[in-house]
């Protein structure tokens, strides 16, 4: 079991709630103006009984997940990859809303521009509480991760599917990753190049419930 420290999330729900004034579903959220093929990528991932309506129609759905936890990648999904008048839902609130100081503001500005990373881990600095990663696919990136739990956890050259958040000062995680071991880097690059951003996220997500290691966010 490895631990995963939850990050910008909390500020991300915050986007979700003054974007349309009240705590909502992620699940309903989607229904209007966004790509409907990237949102069933992902909802198929989930065990669905959905009364005989698609993603896409209106027509209420119920996502049976198998966790909490689920919740909270459903809703990275939504924030991050969903497109709506061709902008996130992330990106819409940066460019209409923008931060209250500027310390919100440099964190909008930097959930704005991630985007996700395929990662090996290459070196753990527990009393730092940071990783050193390397990106194997994409823009090949080399990260250092500020993240509590997983600074504390054995995933030495384990690989990360996770979208880093990177300010002046530090890198941290947007709080949702996928962790896989060493022996399907191959397979998991080969997918990197098939697949579009949402893509991504929705076939590793599914690889992740099959061959992934658990995950536990704290």
């Amino acid at each position: 079991m490895v631990l995963f420290g939850r990050s910008v999330r909390d500020v991300a729900k915050l986007v979700v709630q003054r974007s349309h004034g009240r705590e909502i579903s992620p699940v309903s959220r989607c229904r209007k103006e966004v790509e409907p093929k990237n949102y069933r990528d992902l909802y198929d991932g989930y065990r669905s009984e959905q009364s005989g309506a698609r993603p896409g129609d209106g027509q209420e759905q119920t996502a049976v997940l198998d966790s909490e936890d689920d919740i909270s990648i459903l809703m990275e999904f939504v924030l991050y990859e969903l497109l709506q008048g061709g902008k996130t839902l992330v990106q819409k609130y940066h460019d209409e809303h923008g931060g209250t100081d500027e310390v919100e503001r440099d964190l909008l500005d930097a959930m704005a521009r991630a985007k996700t990373g395929l990662f090996k881990v290459e070196r753990i600095w527990k009393q730092k509480r940071m990783l050193d990663l390397q990106e194997l696919a994409g823009e090949r990136r080399t990260v250092s991760l500020v993240d509590i739990g997983f600074s504390q956890s054995s995933v030495q050259d384990l690989i990360l599917f996770f979208r880093p958040i990177r300010l002046a000062e530090f890198t941290m995680s947007s709080g949702i990753a996928f962790v896989f071991p060493q022996d399907m880097e191959q397979k998991l690059v080969r997918r990197w190049g098939k697949w579009s951003s949402a893509e991504r996220y929705a076939g590793y997500f599914r690889m992740s419930k099959s061959n992934g290691i658990p995950m536990e966010y704290v």
